[in-house]
């Protein structure tokens, strides 16, 4: 329920009463190797630095250097000698460590709104278990970006909602102690090394038995550089921890070896997939693409398709896409390919199978039965797939026969119900999912509207050959620009046109757009034909395959463009022939109604009549024409391939940061080629 979020998974802002101390307790001889981080910690915006040490001559060495330093037997007793007031902290660092003015605000904001947080570990590049970028694996590397909250950034809602996550253990060479941990449980205990480390741990694991937290703050990255460390870049244990300290800590709380090896073992803990999803955030993600869509012929989709893969290479947290393709980089796409980060890779089948493994695989288009689901599931640690419509998913004359339908209709379950995410291009087929009780869960499902800005209106243009030779120059027409899949009602174009130029209007229809083999208009369109037969008598020109700038042509000299579609997922049309200053005439049903509002025209219903009298609308009067151009331009400002993008990333990042949906991958693919149906469509996962 969100009225029972906890500041653990809230943005905290800073707010504390009053900055924490800073404590650093510097070993004997050490005294050179801490003044870097002694200055960096003096200003870093702690209410006050104390240092203490065991050894005369370093406390001597320290003064000198400008900072006066307590002569204390550990650690433990430089923490039992500035215990906070309630609801404050401490930072304890135990080794030279660098760090970002205010890198403790947060963690203080924590611990003085939440008293059960009793350790705040950092990110930072040698801590064992919370090793960054990849825990157990210790760096001497910094990231770029040492504060990672800072900048700007669309998605520092998500980073901000994980800023802090629980661990098991605190680990780390800096760490910030709440006071109500230290009141209750008492000082810091001493371990037979009598690193401060150890103490800690022993702190975190008795605040644990009282119902307390430890917690990982991955907005703040604490550098420990490997020139200056005690013990750099050694390989630690989980605990990060001498033996000796090790042996002493199993004693005082049996089980946190095996805590330790569980642990070691649980790939998708909370902190490491926050640690995941934050180094992909810095670094960028590595993407697949299923680019299957991008064949030879260049329509609506691919012109989308390739808008949105430009501007997501653009973007600073995707480090490199490859892009499966069906075939060699067709023309119209070799712009994007060009791009320095993004990689054609040819497949066979649409499977990925030996192009590598990444982070996230994404399909930006309708899963099917031909979707080889289990081989993209292994290409990648989260797969994100995009649902454009459920029409063929409702119409069994879409496939070859009904078995087929069938194998279409559960492959796209399966692909929805074993997805990470789900990506819908309008609120409209969110709810068709809804009503088909999709196994869907809202953190799951996003709605990310298609971008319109992919054409601008001055895009070449080339006249049709056929069109040239069966249009005089200059003639008017009406295009309805398509496939001729029977729900885009192609013989509803026809019908208009035929009662356009009964009452007097001269124009010629041109269809313009591929066949496709089951599903199509063709009968509906023979029938139309014979009906109008005398009003169409050489006013009709199909345009089977038109190429880009040609169907850029047909656009910006087109009186108007027809669109009969009674279903579709979003609706680009409009958009694209608004570009060109061209209106169109539609039922505004579905996504239409909504992604544009407000027109000056619109149909009343599909009836040829009805559509008649909207086109002759904006025929008859130049003034409602450019008004119907106009308002849909408006409308189309608001949905921009930016904004999709933006939108993606963080579909992409909140999908890195939350376990996999499912711990096991689907089973190889059935003679169908479609995965076995193993996945729980509940929604629950398996």
């Amino acid at each position: 329920m969100a009225g029972d979020a906890t500041p653990l998974v809230e943005p905290v802002p800073w707010a504390a009463s009053a900055a924490p101390t800073g404590l650093a307790f510097v070993r004997p001889t050490a005294a050179a190797r801490w003044l870097p981080s002694l200055a960096s910690l003096e200003a870093s915006g702690l209410g006050e630095l104390v240092v203490g040490s065991s050894d005369p001559q370093t406390v001597e060495e320290l003064a000198t250097a400008g900072f006066p330093a307590q002569l204390l037997p550990d650690a433990a007793a430089l923490v039992a000698a500035h215990v906070p007031p309630p609801g404050g902290a401490v930072v304890l660092a135990t080794d030279p460590v660098e760090v970002e003015p205010g890198f403790a605000n947060a963690a203080a904001s924590l611990v003085e709104a939440d008293p059960r947080v009793a350790v705040v570990s950092f990110l930072c590049n040698d801590a064992g278990h919370l090793s960054f970028p990849r825990p157990g694996e210790p760096t001497h590397v910094a990231p770029r970006g040492r504060d990672l909250a800072d900048g700007p950034d669309p998605t520092q809602h998500l980073v901000a909602a994980a800023r802090f996550v629980p661990v098991p253990l605190p680990a780390g060479r800096l760490y910030l102690l709440s006071a109500t941990a230290l009141r209750l449980l008492g000082p810091l205990a001493a371990p037979p090394s009598r690193r401060p480390e150890a103490g800690v741990a022993d702190l975190a694991l008795r605040a644990q038995r009282r119902g307390f937290l430890s917690v990982l703050d991955i907005g703040t990255f604490v550098f420990r550089p490997v020139d200056l460390a005690e013990d750099p870049l050694r390989s630690h244990p989980f605990t990060g921890l001498a033996p000796e300290d090790d042996q002493w800590l199993s004693r005082q709380h049996p089980g946190v070896d095996v805590l330790a090896r569980a642990e070691h073992h649980r790939t998708e803990s909370p902190h490491r997939l926050a640690i995941r999803a934050k180094a992909a955030h810095l670094a960028g993600a590595e993407v697949v693409i299923d680019g299957t869509m991008l064949g030879p012929t260049e329509m609506g989709t691919q012109v989308g398709a390739v808008a949105l893969l430009s501007a997501l290479a653009e973007r600073p947290e995707v480090a490199r896409l490859t892009v499966c393709l069906p075939g060699p980089v067709p023309a119209y796409a070799e712009q994007l390919f060009g791009l320095p980060n993004v990689r054609p890779i040819v497949v066979r089948e649409g499977d990925p199978t030996g192009v590598g493994h990444f982070d996230l695989a994404y399909r930006p288009l309708q899963p099917d039965q031909t979707f080889p689901l289990a081989q993209w599931w292994l290409a990648a640690d989260r797969l994100v797939v995009e649902v454009l419509d459920l029409i063929a998913y409702r119409n069994p004359s879409y496939q070859r026969d009904h078995e087929v339908w069938l194998r279409y209709r559960e492959g796209l379950l399966d692909a929805v119900a074993a997805a990470d995410a789900v990506v819908v291009i309008s609120d409209d087929v969110a709810g068709q999912l809804a009503s088909e009780a999709f196994p869907i869960e809202g953190d799951r499902l996003a709605v990310i509207p298609n971008g319109t800005d992919h054409l601008t209106g001055h895009e070449p243009a080339v006249v049709p050959a056929l069109l040239a030779a069966s249009l005089g120059d200059g003639a008017p027409f009406a295009l309805c620009l398509g496939t001729d899949y029977s729900h885009k009602q192609r013989d509803l174009a026809i019908g208009t046109v035929a009662e356009l130029r009964r009452r007097g209007w001269p124009l010629t229809l041109v269809l313009a757009g591929p066949s496709v083999p089951f599903g199509s208009s063709r009968v509906a369109e023979t029938i139309a034909l014979r009906s109008a037969a005398p009003l169409l008598r050489d006013a009709l020109v199909v345009l089977p395959d038109v190429s880009g700038p040609e169907r850029n042509w047909l656009l910006r000299h087109a009186s108007v463009v027809l669109y009969p579609t009674a279903a579709e997922g979003f609706g680009l049309v409009p958009f694209e022939a608004a570009v060109f200053g061209t209106p169109t005439v539609h039922v505004p049903a579905g996504p239409l109604a909504s992604v544009l509002p407000d027109l000056p025209v619109t149909a009343v219903d599909w009836d040829p009549p009805a559509l008649a009298d909207a086109a002759e609308r904006l025929l008859s009067d130049p003034g409602i024409a450019a008004a119907q151009v106009s308002a849909v331009r408006r409308s189309g400002l608001g949905y921009t391939w930016r904004d999709n993008v933006d939108r993606l990333v963080s579909v992409f990042e909140a999908t890195l940061a939350r376990p996999r949906r499912r711990r096991d991958p689907p089973g190889p693919p059935d003679a169908s080629g479609r995965a076995p149906a193993t996945v729980d469509r509940t929604g629950g996962g398996r």
